[in-house]
C-alpha cells in the first residue's frame, strides 16, 4: 500500500483444460472480485496487476477455432472478468490505451497448440486493471494514473513476456521509457520517473508507446 494508491499483484488460477466449467476457477474469480471491492472501499486508487489468466476479448486470443473453449477464453472466465470491472468501476488499462495490444503469452513449440497456419497460440493474459478515472491523461490531483502498459520485447526464456506499467500524476508520457524501468517509492508515493529511450527505432517495434 502507498499513501496515494493500493497496488494488488495477483496470479489468477488457470482453468482445468479438461473441464468445460472449472468450478474452482469460478469460485476463485468471485473471491478476487470481493477482495478488489474491499480494497477499493478503503482506497479508491486501487490497481490490480498480474497474470489474470483471461484473454478479455476475442482479439486478445489467437487460439484458432478454440476461442471460447480453450482455458482463458471461456465464456465464464470472460463474464467473471467483466463482472469484476463493472462491479468496481474499473477497466483494462492496456485495452483502453492501445488499439492493438500485444499478446503476453505464447505456447511456443508445444505440440497441439498451434493455429491452422502453424503459428503458436498467443494470448494477452498479463493485465493492468485500473479505476476508469485513473487511465490516461488527466489533471494531477496527487494520485497516480496509468500512463501506459508496455510489453517487454524479451521473454527471458519464459512463456510470458514481461509487462511494464508506468504511472504518472498526469497520466502522460513526455519521453520514451527505458526497458525494465521500475516504479520507485518516493516518500511512499507511487510514481514512475521518465527516462529517454535510447534504443534505435527499429529495435522498439515490440515496445510501443501507448499514449504518446
Amino acid at each position: 500500500r502507498f499513501t496515494n494508491a493500493t497496488l494488488i499483484a495477483h496470479y489468477n488460477k488457470c482453468s482445468d483444460i479438461n473441464a468445460e466449467r472449472d468450478e474452482t476457477r469460478i469460485a476463485w474469480d468471485a473471491a478476487l472480485n470481493r477482495h478488489v471491492s474491499t480494497e477499493r472501499g478503503l482506497q479508491p486508487n486501487t490497481f490490480l496487476i498480474g497474470d489474470l489468466n483471461v484473454a478479455p476479448k476475442p482479439r486478445d486470443a489467437q487460439v484458432g477455432p478454440n476461442d471460447g473453449t480453450f482455458p482463458s477464453t471461456r465464456n465464464h472466465e470472460r463474464e467473471d472478468f467483466q463482472r469484476l470491472l463493472d462491479t468496481n468501476a474499473m477497466e483494462d488499462a492496456q485495452g483502453a490505451l492501445d488499439k492493438a495490444p500485444l499478446p503476453t503469452w505464447s505456447s511456443g513449440g508445444r505440440q497441439g497448440l498451434r493455429t491452422a497456419t502453424g503459428e503458436p497460440y498467443t494470448m494477452r493474459l498479463d493485465l493492468a486493471i485500473a479505476p476508469r478515472s485513473r487511465i490516461g491523461r488527466g489533471e494531477p490531483d496527487g494520485g497516480p494514473r496509468v500512463a501506459s502498459v508496455v510489453r517487454d520485447p524479451d521473454k527471458h526464456r519464459s512463456d510470458h513476456w514481461p509487462v511494464h506499467i508506468y504511472f504518472r500524476e498526469d497520466g502522460r508520457h513526455l519521453a520514451k521509457m527505458t526497458k525494465g524501468r521500475q516504479e520507485e517509492k518516493r516518500d511512499n508515493i507511487l510514481v514512475t520517473p521518465n527516462k529517454p529511450q535510447k534504443k534505435p527505432a527499429d529495435e522498439r517495434e515490440d515496445f510501443p508507446m501507448l499514449n504518446a
